[in-house]
């Protein structure tokens, strides 16, 4: 991007005062259908996938933090934003689509209120000057139902009450970080669509939490104390990641020996997991290009979920296992071993690699992009 493109990109969230909290890491835009990693950070939908690597685990553009289950969409912040920024949101929609039916892959859909058209954001003022004190009062009216009804979309999916430090799961839904309950299994199930949640409680997303402690202090506040009462404590330095990054260079080879059934550059579209490790079930009904994975777990569970992408996917479409290619991943192996050698040669990986000849890059099918 150059910087005129840059500075109309500025010039356009101005028009609508876009809080920061809302802008994306990676594109530095609005957020568009937006995705909250465990480590509490936010990025669009389309920069958290290209961002995954198909390889080994994936890490936050933010905080280096490991992950290896892509994001549902987060329906709530998503509305809130169309809400919000009704204009700036319409424009990233159109850019969005552009580019989806350039790349012939498409986002989620996502069912709720349609977004504000610029007819109904408008403010219908009095036509005479000299009304100065009925325009205030009619512009606040519109900010005062604005306000109301973004309070009543940012409720905890659990306690029905505004977020306080809020955590999104795996599914997209959104609770507060005190109403997240553990299932005596062990693991922690979304009390609104019943899904489990892979892994620990994600982290507090600041930038939502943040944005509502300014625009609702009263409410907030009330909250807390609320909350503090019945032995929920709010830890205000509560981190929304870890300071260091936890990533090893030699995870990728581990994932690479380690697990000969590892299927690089294609995730599982019910959990998320990226890459599949284990069984991989491909739907032979779908006929878009980014295809219909399963792993395992999600084959035998029988989820009704709908695809991380915006496949038309049913329930009666048939599945059949399909193996990993070794040649492929000796190939990728090999690369790796010889491409983290390079940046390092005084590591261990560089005396693994075989110098007799040039590494192979990886396959054009290893990217993000290429597969579901």
């Amino acid at each position: 991007m150059n910087w005129m493109e840059e500075f109309k990109k500025m010039e356009e969230n101005e028009s609508e005062d876009i809080a920061y909290a809302f802008v994306c890491c990676v594109c530095r835009d609005l957020l568009y259908k937006p995705v909250i990693l465990v480590c509490g950070h936010v990025s669009c939908f389309w920069c958290v996938h290209f961002s995954m690597d198909g390889l080994n685990k994936s890490s936050c553009p933010v905080c280096r933090n490991q992950y290896v289950h892509f994001p549902f969409v987060c329906q709530m912040l998503h509305l809130l934003l169309q809400k919000l920024y009704p204009e700036a949101y319409a424009r990233r929609e159109s850019q969005t689509l552009e580019d989806e039916i350039r790349r012939e892959r498409f986002s989620p859909e996502i069912q709720g209120p349609a977004c504000l058209s610029q007819h109904d954001a408008a403010i219908s003022l009095p036509d005479s000057t000299s009304h100065a004190p009925e325009v205030i009062r009619t512009i606040q009216m519109h900010k005062g139902e604005i306000a109301s009804e973004v309070k009543l979309m940012a409720s905890c999916g659990s306690c029905k009450e505004m977020l306080v430090q809020p955590v999104a799961l795996n599914c997209g839904h959104v609770f507060c970080i005190a109403c997240i309950v553990r299932s005596t299994e062990g693991f922690i199930k979304c009390e609104v669509c019943q899904t489990p949640h892979p892994g620990a409680t994600p982290k507090v997303c600041l930038e939502l939490d943040h944005f509502l402690e300014e625009q609702f202090p009263q409410e907030y506040s009330l909250r807390r104390e609320i909350l503090s009462k019945k032995g929920h404590p709010i830890n205000k330095t509560h981190t929304a990641c870890s300071s260091k990054a936890n990533e090893n260079d030699k995870d990728i080879l581990c994932l690479l020996r380690n697990n000969p059934d590892l299927h690089v550059g294609v995730g599982c579209d019910y959990c998320g997991m990226y890459p599949i490790i284990g069984d991989r079930y491909k739907c032979i009904n779908c006929v878009e290009l980014i295809g219909f994975d399963l792993c395992k777990d999600c084959y035998t569970s029988n989820s009704k979920l709908p695809g991380r992408f915006n496949q038309q996917h049913t329930s009666d479409h048939k599945f059949k296992i399909v193996k990993t290619d070794l040649r492929r991943k000796q190939l990728l192996l090999r690369w790796s071993v010889q491409f983290l050698g390079s940046l390092n040669p005084s590591s261990d990986t560089a005396a693994d690699g075989n110098t007799d000849g040039t590494a192979a890059p990886p396959s054009p099918e290893n990217n993000p992009d290429s597969s579901g």
